[in-house]
């Protein structure tokens, strides 16, 4: 069966290594965004409300209400350089892991090219193979009807005998070099490459 080769975007979508790629570089980047997130200030509000008393007269309190709200930042100024490097280390991993990406992407198409490559020239060695397969056996039948006759002796018979056999060894050599190059190409495009109704 020849899978479905699809698109150049679905062979890179499919292939292990670029998911396996694609992962190291999405773990990457929230690395780096938990790195530029550390170096932040940290920001704090409060507020408070209540009465406040005064004025005593012997007997009671007066009393009055109040509020108040503020805002605080802290910086970490004695971990700016760790977390610079922090950030930085945290950059190169990511830009690492691109290229790690776009690496694997370039292998997996032309893992993929190659084994087609390798698929057409095996299919063009089958058809080849089934045609000399074909040409011997209608030889061997010709040379039997002459033997038949009375026109040949057996010798060119015992020869387009063995031409035969050997051309149908050919063939069947051809088949499993085409089975071998099918399976490489099935490899090359992942597990979900081959789909029904693909057969050839």
């Amino acid at each position: 069966q020849q899978p479905a080769v699809g698109t150049p975007a679905q062979l890179v979508e499919r292939s292990p290594s670029v998911l396996s790629a694609a992962a190291q570089l999405a773990a990457a980047r929230d690395r780096e965004q938990a790195a530029w997130r550390s170096s932040l200030p940290s920001i704090a509000m409060n507020a408070s409300y209540g009465p406040q008393f005064y004025n005593f007269d012997g007997e009671s309190w007066d009393s009055d209400s109040f509020w108040s709200a503020g805002v605080s930042a802290s910086l970490p100024i004695f971990q700016s350089g760790a977390a610079l490097n922090g950030i930085r280390a945290a950059q190169s991993g990511a830009d690492a892991a691109g290229h790690a990406l776009q690496a694997a992407a370039l292998a997996a198409v032309q893992q993929v090219e190659a084994a087609m490559a390798l698929e057409s020239e095996r299919l063009l060695q089958q058809e080849q193979a089934r045609l000399v397969r074909t040409a011997a056996q209608l030889s061997l039948e010709a040379s039997l009807e002459q033997y038949r006759s009375g026109l040949i002796n057996h010798i060119p018979v015992i020869a387009a005998q063995q031409s035969s056999l050997s051309a149908e060894l050919s063939a069947i050599q051809a088949d499993r070099d085409l089975l071998d190059a099918r399976i490489q190409l099935h490899a090359a495009l992942g597990s979900a490459a081959a789909l029904p109704g693909d057969a050839r």
